[in-house]
């Protein structure tokens, strides 16, 4: 078990490695903040009969976009009147000016992209 912790003290990430012989069951974990010890208990349930785990693969696969950074398939929004962020690529925190539109153009005619998505609705 490895624990990692944040510059956030709200969040506490805790790495562990399972047993194939692991059981079904609640496991304590044990937190002590000042003198204060706080128990947590994580449950392993039970694989369901006739449940075939066969691994990884691209059905496990969540692709995240963020628009600003993705395509920017409409320049006419790169800049909004009475927004306080305009158009500017120069920084790395700046606005990008990608959008939706380019996400479309980009996913759904692009010959480079192997993956194309199915019921995507943009």
């Amino acid at each position: 078990m490895k624990v990692n912790k944040t510059e956030n003290p709200n969040y506490l990430f805790v790495d562990l490695v399972i047993s194939t012989s692991a059981k079904a069951g609640k496991v304590p974990f044990h937190f002590f903040e000042r003198k204060t010890k706080n128990r947590l208990f994580f449950g392993f349930n039970k694989q369901k009969p006739n449940s075939a785990r066969k691994g990884y693969s691209t059905k496990d696969v969540m692709y995240l976009i963020t628009p600003d950074r993705f395509a920017n398939g409409n320049v006419a929004n790169d800049n909004i009147a009475d927004y306080p962020d305009a158009l500017n690529r120069a920084r790395d925190y700046g606005r990008h000016g990608g959008d939706i539109e380019g996400i479309k153009i980009t996913l759904i005619i692009s010959p480079k992209w192997a993956l194309r998505p199915s019921g995507l609705c943009l």
